[in-house]
C-alpha cells in the first residue's frame, strides 16, 4: 500500500481508493458533458459560505474550477465518499438533470461503502516484532521519549486535537502496564481506533516512521530506528 498526500490530505493508494478515484472522474466527465466546463457559475458560489481563500474565492468564474477548488479545500472528497457539493450544484444548474442528480446519488453510496470497508481492512495492528524493536531502543536511551513519541503520532494531522494521544492518557498507559512494549501497542490501538473513527485516511507504519524521523518531535531525530521498522516491515 503506497501512502501519498495531496494538500494536508494523506490517500493510501489501496485497489479500492484508485476504483473510488476512476468512478468520480467517470463520474464528472458525464457531469461536464451535461454542463459545459466554462459554464459560468459566478452564483453558485455563495451556496459554499465555508470555502476559505476570498481572493480565490473570487476568481473563480467557471463550473470546472468551482468544482476543482471544492476538491483542493476537501468539501468534495471522492476516496470517502463526500460529494453533497455537487448535489447543491446540480440542483442549482439548469436545465436541471434527474439522471445525473440520481448518478451522483449511487455513486456517494458506493464510494461511502467502498470507504468504510477499506478503513476496516487496513486498520490492523502494528506487528509485535515491530513494537519490540521500538521498545528496546526507548527502554535503551535515557530519559522519557517514548512518551514524546507517542504525544507526537499524529501530530501534524488537521485533526490533531481528536487522534492525538493526550498527555494524561499516557499517564494512565504508564500506570496499566509496567513493559514499554505494552505500552506502545496501548497507545497504537487508541490512535488508530482514533483515526477510524474520525475517518483519518492513514497508514500506522508510514505515521510511526515520519514521527521518528521528526525534529518537531525529537531533538535528534530517530532516524536510524525509523529505517530499522521499515526494513522489519519487510520480514
Amino acid at each position: 500500500m503506497v501512502l501519498i498526500t495531496l494538500h494536508w490530505k494523506m490517500i493510501s493508494l489501496t485497489p479500492e481508493t484508485i476504483e473510488s478515484q476512476t468512478k468520480y472522474k467517470q463520474f464528472k466527465e458525464m457531469l461536464f458533458s451535461v454542463h459545459p466546463r466554462n459554464l459560468q457559475v459566478v452564483q453558485v458560489k455563495s451556496r459554499f459560505p465555508e470555502l476559505k481563500g476570498r481572493r480565490r474565492i473570487d476568481k473563480i468564474l467557471t463550473l470546472e474550477e468551482l468544482v476543482q477548488e471544492l476538491e483542493k479545500q476537501l468539501s468534495i472528497f471522492p476516496e470517502r465518499g463526500i460529494l453533497h457539493p455537487l448535489r447543491i450544484i446540480l440542483e442549482f444548474l439548469t436545465p436541471f438533470s434527474a439522471a445525473l442528480l440520481d448518478e451522483l446519488n449511487k455513486l456517494e453510496k458506493q464510494l461511502k461503502s467502498t470507504f468504510l470497508q477499506t478503513q476496516l481492512q487496513y486498520s490492523q495492528d502494528v506487528p509485535v516484532h515491530v513494537v519490540e524493536v521500538l521498545a528496546r531502543e526507548f527502554d535503551r536511551v535515557p530519559g522519557r521519549d517514548w512518551e514524546r513519541f507517542a504525544e507526537g503520532l499524529g501530530h501534524d494531522f488537521p485533526n490533531r486535537d481528536e487522534v492525538c494521544i493526550r498527555a494524561g492518557e499516557i499517564d494512565t498507559i504508564e500506570r496499566t502496564f509496567p513493559e514499554t512494549s505494552k505500552r506502545l501497542a496501548a497507545v497504537f490501538k487508541m490512535f488508530s481506533e482514533r483515526c477510524l473513527q474520525y475517518s483519518v485516511d492513514m497508514n500506522i507504519i508510514d505515521v510511526i516512521v515520519s514521527t521518528l524521523q521528526d525534529e518537531n518531535v525529537f531533538g535528534t531525530p530517530y532516524n536510524k530506528l525509523a529505517r530499522r521498522v521499515r526494513e522489519e516491515m519487510r520480514r
